[in-house]
């Protein structure tokens, strides 16, 4: 799990910069990644703490369960669009107060969604 979420913000507008500085700049550890490497896990760990709170009961993971399972899943394109973001502002205002995924999919372009954009 914490592979597949640094791998997704890498190159995030928004925290690929923070990300990038946990790891060192070095794009192997998501790209090629060892998992039998202990120190290389406890880099990626470190990276997903200290930008977005995973472990630690804060930022994104405030109030996250520590025994969540993770799954791997398949879902339809449509299925996705039919989900709901989270309940924050940006969510909201990015689906116009739907929190519908297709929905900001459909404004990620046009919707402003942080300070100065």
């Amino acid at each position: 799990m914490v592979l597949a979420f640094l791998r997704a913000e890498f190159d995030s507008p928004r925290f690929g910069y923070y990300i990038r500085g946990w790891l060192g700049g070095n794009r192997a550890l998501i790209d090629d990644p060892d998992l039998d490497d202990v120190a290389e896990n406890t880099t990626r760990k470190r990276a997903l703490e200290n930008v977005r709170g995973f472990g630690t009961n804060a930022a994104l993971f405030t109030e996250f369960p520590i025994d969540a399972e993770w799954l791997r899943v398949i879902y339809t394109v449509e299925e996705v669009g039919a989900m709901k973001y989270a309940n924050h502002p940006t969510w909201t205002r990015l689906s116009k107060g739907t929190r519908l995924v297709i929905d900001g999919a459909a404004n990620v372009l046009i919707v402003p969604t942080a300070e100065g954009r």
